[in-house]
């Protein structure tokens, strides 16, 4: 999301170095390790369509971190999300058994990628959104970047850019900025808003804390800021949000 964003495009945006373990959210080697995230429906068929997956992916080209087997769509079955890079950039592909459901190519080349899942209700309309990271690491700084995805019954759409994290540790002070971002219904009309918190760490105590609120067009199927603490002119504090996590 960008300073006074209209449609949501991240930029540098933030959260501090304790409220995320980056270990544990690319806790996979990037090797290509077949997972299950999520699902009650465990079998050998999965693992076998799977491994059938990354080897048409490898002969494609494709260094595949991994494949997350998870039921996300409203279809029969598990879908089977792999996470995979080349030279023109990373990658998600979403399949359902042989059936390409959807992809996304990254404007990113990182070390290694991982994908988180969860869910809400819109008016009684279960609504999935798949959040894509990508982290690179040169060994003195990280940056890990994250795209957006809703899921409307079947169909999957585009709703985010970010710098999620990024941290600098090649100058005097280090600098640490993190985003952290909620779905709630703050206006009560059954729609969820996106809320954000952005925080900015210098120097491993000076902090700075920021929010913007996000409506859903359901026209452009984006979301759109409607709300942004860096341009009221009183403090705007949403934390209390963020603390009911």
């Amino acid at each position: 999301m960008k300073k006074i964003l209209l449609i949501i495009t991240f930029s540098i945006l933030t959260i501090p170095l304790y409220a995320i373990d980056v270990q544990s959210l690319f806790n996979l080697s990037g090797n290509g390790e077949i997972v299950y995230y999520k699902s009650d429906d465990i079998n050998n068929a999965d693992y076998t369509q799977a491994e059938k997956l990354k080897s048409e992916l490898q002969s494609k080209g494709y260094k595949v971190y991994s494949i997350v087997i998870a039921d996300i769509l409203h279809k029969v079955g598990n879908e089977f999300i792999a996470l995979v890079s080349s030279v023109q950039g990373d990658k998600i592909l979403i399949y359902n058994k042989d059936n390409e459901e959807f992809s996304y190519k990254a404007d990113k080349i990182g070390k290694n990628a991982a994908v988180d899942l969860e869910s809400f209700y819109d008016k009684q309309n279960e609504v999935g959104i798949i959040k894509y990271y990508i982290i690179n690491d040169n060994g003195t700084d990280r940056e890990i970047y994250m795209y957006m995805f809703r899921i409307d019954g079947s169909n999957i759409k585009f709703i985010a850019d970010i710098v999620f994290y990024k941290e600098i540790n090649s100058m005097k002070s280090s600098v640490i900025t993190q985003m952290d971002n909620i779905f709630k219904d703050i206006d009560g009309d059954g729609i969820y808003e996106m809320l954000v918190e952005s925080k900015e760490i210098v120097g491993g105590s000076n902090e700075r804390i920021e929010y913007q609120i996000y409506k859903l067009s359901k026209s452009k199927g984006k979301y759109e800021c409607i709300m942004s603490s860096w341009l009221e002119d009183k403090p705007v504090d949403l934390s209390k949000y963020f603390k009911e996590k």
